[in-house]
């Protein structure tokens, strides 16, 4: 099989009747080293063969894309990597081929002009559904909630028509530069499974669709497995590819740095708990490889023993001294900040968190890789 690489905004798969039951997504999108586009999922027990699949689709936002072109078991015989033709999905107009646009070269902050509406398109279904009747049924209760957990300045003006409040949270989203509309998306998601619409997952997927094509800084970002999500910021580039290419081989210490990304660049960080996810997320890599009998071994067990011993370990790039200094800085600045109580409050800076998460990125790649081994 090709070497697959890079990364892709949420998507949801589905499987025709016929073959019956759902995927459940796994791992990240990715390209292919000639450039095709595809996503790994993994499938139900008893599930696809390494052949052609031509009975499957992709849902990608409203699209519906035929997966027959291609497809490949991966190692993991649970796995299943889909292919398809990413061009159509990134419309870029004729006036701006070819040329630099700040418009559709860079990410965007708050919510930009062109998003306002289908921000607000999608919000109305959790403000208001048709009854059968025709009328309209404005939910009131979730608009209450709403205001009273976003503690919203000022208040909604309950003393008019509800019609009237409706129009006024929709309005909200503009904002101080639609940093208020996104507050209000990123509360909706966090409280999916308690909305009067349609299942949690489509209305993620549907929100983060919409903030794909209108170049948004910001994505949707599962939050445990209860149906909420929340925005993070869009992971560019390496950050998101490495996360997606550490969970199939290390589930544990893919998902700490998934937690780790999550409260570094959620809409409302916590940086001690981003640093202490990256921590865990190395002794989880590190563990198997330096300490593998020692079950209670910390960083800085672990640090002391290829400190004292640096002729057991191999590194590709040489001395395994030199992982040294990066093990011993997520270490010593965990013990400078923290306590005995290691989920007690350490007074994290962003910057440290920030520092730590992508150090503790290349160290949890390194050690599950294979680039740190032991003779």
């Amino acid at each position: 099989m090709q070497k697959v690489e890079g990364s892709s905004p949420f998507i949801r798969f589905t499987r025709k009747p016929r073959s019956g039951g759902a995927f459940r997504r796994s791992g990240g999108a990715a390209r292919t080293s000639d450039g095709r586009s595809g996503y790994r999922v993994r499938v139900p027990d008893g599930g696809l063969t390494d052949r052609a699949c031509p009975d499957l689709c992709v849902r990608i936002g409203h699209a519906v894309t035929g997966a027959h072109a291609l497809h490949h078991s991966l190692t993991d015989s649970a796995c299943v990597w889909f292919m398809w033709d990413a061009s159509a999905m990134a419309y870029r107009p004729l006036s701006a081929r070819g040329q630099s646009s700040t418009s559709f070269d860079t990410l965007h902050e708050g919510i930009p002009a062109w998003l306002l509406e289908p921000v607000r398109a999608w919000l109305r279904p959790f403000i208001r559904s048709r009854a059968t009747t025709g009328g309209l049924i404005y939910h009131a209760d979730w608009m209450r909630n709403l205001q009273a957990r976003m503690h919203l300045e000022p208040p909604l003006p309950w003393h008019f028509a509800i019609s009237d409040v409706a129009h006024a949270l929709e309005e909200r989203v503009a904002r101080n530069n639609g940093e208020v509309g996104l507050d209000i998306i990123d509360y909706v998601l966090h409280h999916l499974p308690e909305a009067r619409r349609y299942g949690s997952d489509e209305a993620a997927e549907e929100i983060a669709a919409i903030l794909l094509s209108g170049g948004s800084a910001w994505e949707v970002t599962p939050v445990g497995n209860d149906g909420s999500y929340s925005l993070t910021r869009r992971a560019v580039g390496p950050v998101r590819e490495a996360i997606d290419e550490i969970m199939p081989v290390a589930e544990r210490a893919g998902r700490h740095l998934t937690d780790a990304w999550r409260y570094l660049a959620s809409r409302d960080p916590i940086p001690d708990q981003a640093y202490f996810q990256a921590l865990m997320a190395v002794e989880a890599a590190a563990k198997p490889i330096v300490s593998p009998r020692d079950g209670d071994a910390t960083l800085g067990k672990m640090l002391r023993a290829v400190r004292d011993a640096p002729q057991k370990f191999r590194f590709v790039l040489g001395d395994v001294s030199t992982v040294v200094p990066m093990m011993e800085a997520m270490w010593t600045t965990h013990v400078r900040h923290g306590t005995d109580d290691r989920e007690a409050p350490m007074g994290m800076s962003q910057d440290e968190a920030d520092a730590g998460v992508h150090t503790a990125l290349t160290l949890v790649r390194w050690f599950v890789g294979g680039a740190i081994t032991r003779d």
